[in-house]
């Protein structure tokens, strides 16, 4: 018998220990279909400020560096930024690169206070959470609007 259940059978045992939850790997796509909208307001702040920071720093960086290049180069480097960001393609990358930064920069400042011992609550961090979520989609859709119709 184990040790800490010594009436416990065999069967109970294995019954026991295969109630027990086991942490799973979970991919991408179950992340953004079934999990991520399950989650708790604060987990999905959590989660997207981490996508976010990648999504700024592995397209953000190259595309702004390759866009200021080519603004900088010459007359006809500079026809074919304005050509990129007028793109539909350009304002839609531009526009994923907004919402990165609106997100990063709420979630950030929502970190920072986390980390300063306010909102720790758990009613307090829920509605920070639901906060920041707006205001990084407000924010969005703000910019966004003077990107798409200038």
């Amino acid at each position: 018998m184990a040790q800490g259940h010594p009436a416990e059978t065999p069967e109970q045992r294995r019954a026991r220990r295969a109630a027990v939850k086991k942490p799973t790997n979970v991919g991408l796509d179950q992340l953004l279909g079934h999990y991520l909208p399950a989650m708790a307001p604060a987990a999905q702040v959590s989660i997207l400020h981490r996508a976010s920071g990648m999504l700024m720093f592995l397209l953000g960086i190259p595309f702004v560096l390759y866009l200021l290049s080519q603004s900088l180069t010459s007359e006809a480097s500079f026809a074919q930024y304005s050509a990129v960001v007028h793109s539909w393609f350009g304002k839609l990358v531009l526009l994923a690169l907004i919402w990165a930064f609106c997100h990063h920069l709420c979630a950030g400042i929502r970190f920072i206070i986390l980390d300063m011992h306010f909102l720790t609550e758990k009613p307090q961090a829920m509605r920070s959470a639901l906060v920041v979520l707006g205001a990084s989609l407000v924010m969005t859709a703000i910019f966004g609007g003077m990107l798409l119709f200038s």
